[in-house]
């Protein structure tokens, strides 16, 4: 049985290889494949099995007619160009559509021979961003070949997602048990509580930081070899070195106070976040989305913006000072602490950050802003009465409902315990892995062993 591990670079390539080898000593059977984006990443002790994007773009060369009928049609068989491009217009906006296209197209077919010739059953993403790695996972659903998706944790050093598709991740919360907790189990709850509302920043990341020699490789890697933006991409890398070091003191004036009371606290997600340009397509600029809650204000109310920690420098300086002259905006220091933002806010307002959850430890609502394109995607289920999901044109309602809103703490309590507590035991679909600690060695084993199971309901095994 072939496995397919996609790696977008080398920062996981401890993590791949740790999940690979306790994959095979729990199922010898298991052939274990890993597919680099650039061959420069790849490990010493790579096998003859595994290959890089640049070997297979000289192996399954597209008959140049393929490329230009499926442009023209923009679908290359049975899949929409459009869909599968989306994360990329926003992630790489330099980038002209027309190559982006083509680019797919070339990563579709390039994958389609790949993954038939090759015989792959199942493809493991530890992140699906970027073009490539999108191209793969398309590619192996309309082949119908299963994709499972380690992704994202929603509470910072407690679970990870497994998904076994994009799609399936707003099936997560449906059906949770709310019934009264034990002594035990509330006791439980307390102290998880005490700890996550005590947390000073939330910065958590699934692998370990890079090297100096690490990001000096990467952007030589860039420069002389990438073929799709360029050496646009090795100097845009270099600047977001810099903004994020320097974004302190280049943007500090347009920082101001937090307020005392009457605010709702608007938390900016990372730049690549692919859940907003796949469910949340209007809502991905953060300048457009602050203006819309914004003009959704109670009288007396102010939006306060944070920049997201982990992504410094993400969001242009021009942007931020837009937003910050916005009338009844105030964006406040990246470095603030942001319990102290939640603890005096009336509500958080988001599509997908974690701090929804963080807001319901300190009783306060979560107004989920949905969006037309995906209405039935929520990423905080709504039938608990724990939150508020609402389309863009009732937001002003929500706002105002959340002003006298008081939260049911027997359903809260509830919720958080069998979504948070019960499920990282390894009972459901969550997978019980300490997030900021994927790479060491027993996680690997919790993580293959977890895989391996899913990959059972699906009777791949």
């Amino acid at each position: 049985m072939k496995l397919l591990f996609p790696v977008l670079n080398g920062n996981y390539a401890d993590m791949v290889s740790g999940v690979i080898n306790s994959i095979k000593h729990i199922n010898s059977n298991v052939d274990a494949r890993v597919l680099w984006y650039t061959q420069a990443y790849q490990k010493k002790e790579i096998t003859r099995q595994d290959a890089s994007l640049r070997l297979l773009e000289r192996t399954y060369r597209i008959p140049r007619n393929y490329e230009d009928t499926y442009y023209r049609a923009l679908r290359y068989k049975n899949i929409d160009l459009m869909d599968v491009i989306r994360i990329n217009m926003i992630d790489t906006p330099e980038v002209p559509i027309e190559k982006l296209l083509r680019y797919a197209i070339r990563y579709l077919y390039i994958c389609e021979n790949y993954l038939k010739d090759e015989e792959i059953v199942g493809v493991i993403f530890l992140l699906g961003r970027g073009l490539f790695q999108r191209c793969v996972g398309t590619m192996a659903r309309s082949l119908n070949i299963p994709t499972y998706y380690l992704c994202d944790a929603f509470i910072p050093g407690k679970t990870t997602h497994i998904w076994r598709k994009e799609e399936e991740v707003s099936d997560d919360l449906k059906n949770i048990p709310i019934p009264r907790l034990t002594k035990q189990q509330r006791k439980e709850l307390y102290h998880f509580i005490q700890r996550q509302t005590q947390i000073t920043s939330i910065t958590p990341s699934p692998y370990k930081p890079s090297s100096l020699s690490r990001r000096i490789k990467s952007f030589f890697i860039l420069l002389t070899q990438d073929r799709l933006v360029g050496n646009r991409t090795a100097l845009r890398l270099l600047y977001y070195m810099f903004l994020q070091k320097y974004r302190k003191y280049t943007a500090r004036k347009y920082y101001k106070p937090l307020p005392k009371q009457n605010y709702f606290f608007l938390p900016a997600q990372v730049f690549y976040d692919f859940h907003l340009p796949l469910y949340w397509a209007e809502y991905t600029n953060l300048e457009y989305f602050v203006d819309v809650c914004r003009k959704a204000l109670p009288p007396g109310y102010t939006l306060v913006v944070k920049e997201h920690p982990h992504l410094k420098g993400s969001i242009s300086r021009k942007m931020i000072r837009n937003i910050s002259r916005m009338k009844n905006v105030i964006v406040v220091d990246v470095d603030a602490n942001p319990q102290d933002i939640l603890r005096g806010c009336t509500a958080v307002i988001t599509n997908t950050s974690s701090m929804g959850w963080q807001a319901m430890m300190h009783d306060k609502p979560t107004i989920l802003v949905r969006s037309r394109s995906h209405p039935d995607y929520q990423y905080y289920y709504g039938e608990y009465s724990l939150t508020m999901n609402t389309f863009e044109e009732n937001l002003s309602l929500a706002m105002s409902i959340a002003i006298i809103f008081i939260m049911d703490r027997n359903i809260r309590d509830s919720f958080l315990y069998h979504v948070i507590l019960d499920r990282y035991k390894g009972t459901d679909k969550l997978c019980p892995v300490d997030y900021n600690r994927m790479n060491e060695e027993n996680n690997s084993d919790i993580i293959a062993g977890y895989l391996m199971e899913k990959m059972k309901e699906d009777e791949l095994l």
